[in-house]
């Protein structure tokens, strides 16, 4: 049998990153612009929070931003968008690997307990994968930390988003 991967850290890799590929919204709706996606994000369009969360994610037409692509994303997991909630864990449970730069000025998202609380609702809502990463997050979680995850996972409609902060003009 012939290995076609002689090293599979490339293709883990781009499995990792297969999110973050593609173009800004799939389907019809691609021809918004980006302007569009953001006004209906402000307006409380759980898909344009999610698309908005996405593009700051992966650097579609922007520079990356984890901060904000957390802050869009929350939005869009309150309000019960599946893809959102997974996306948000994913990031939670540095499973992304897109906060190096931020690791290195001092700053971090992992927060298993934050993940695991979404990785049940993205699990709750039918989201392929949530249930198998929320099983591999459990195996490092203490007792305690599962026991106090459990808990806040019933309260996730609940959570407060972090503000988003509009980029500075320079002037």
């Amino acid at each position: 049998m012939m290995r076609i991967f002689r090293h599979p850290a490339p293709l883990l890799v781009l499995l990792l990153l297969a999110g973050c590929a593609g173009s800004l919204a799939p389907g019809a709706g691609a021809r918004a612009t980006r302007a569009e996606w953001l006004e209906r994000a402000q307006q409380g369009d759980p898909q344009a929070q999610f698309v908005v969360g996405r593009s700051y994610c992966c650097g579609r037409g922007i520079a990356y931003n984890t901060e904000r692509a957390v802050a869009w994303y929350c939005r869009a997991a309150v309000q019960g968008h599946a893809e959102a909630q997974f996306e948000l864990a994913k990031i939670y449970a540095n499973r992304l690997k897109l906060t190096t730069r931020l690791l290195s000025a001092g700053k971090s998202f992992t927060d298993r307990e934050r993940a695991y609380i979404w990785y049940t609702a993205a699990m709750v809502a039918g989201q392929a994968g949530a249930e198998e990463h929320r099983a591999q997050l459990m195996e490092g979680l203490e007792p305690a930390d599962l026991s106090r995850a459990r808990r806040a996972a019933t309260r996730w409609r609940t959570t407060v988003c972090p503000p988003i902060e509009t980029p500075r003009r320079a002037g």
